[in-house]
């Protein structure tokens, strides 16, 4: 079940990254 926390993990990443832009 780790990938999916990874998933969630990386989503949060890649929103911050774009909103920060």
């Amino acid at each position: 079940m780790a990938c999916g926390q990874h998933a969630i993990e990386t989503a949060i990443v890649l929103l911050a990254v774009v909103f920060t832009r």
